[in-house]
């Protein structure tokens, strides 16, 4: 079950389930840059990210800061210390960067953080 529903898509009851915060003294908002992941190895398909801080499983609201476009993602893993994610937030994947109409390899968004 690592496929993530967009909004237009989420049943009803499960809207509820995603107001819970991350956890206590989480931020339920950030701004930054994001990208979007390029591993050959990972389902390019299903709206999945990494995060630097969010436990697995977290829901997180992306929103394009250009085109004000939404996607929900589920984080599938750590977001790694690297050199070319040190100015990052957040990586998410291609299929999701679609869905946002990203036309560049870094972003401006504003992540909304929801429950396991």
């Amino acid at each position: 079950t690592d496929t993530v529903k967009t909004a237009d898509t989420l049943k009803k009851g499960t809207k509820d389930d995603l107001k819970k915060p991350v956890g206590k003294g989480s931020p339920m908002e950030e701004h930054g840059i994001a990208s979007f992941i390029e591993d050959q190895d990972i389902n390019p398909n299903k709206y999945y990210a990494l995060h630097r801080t969010a436990p697995k499983g977290t829901i997180i609201k992306v929103t394009n800061i250009m085109n004000k476009k939404q996607i929900y993602v589920k984080v599938i893993g750590m977001l790694p210390d690297t050199g070319d994610n040190n100015d990052l937030i957040i990586k998410i994947s291609k299929a999701s960067a679609k869905k946002l109409n990203i036309l560049d390899s870094r972003f401006q968004v504003i992540l909304n953080y929801y429950g396991q």
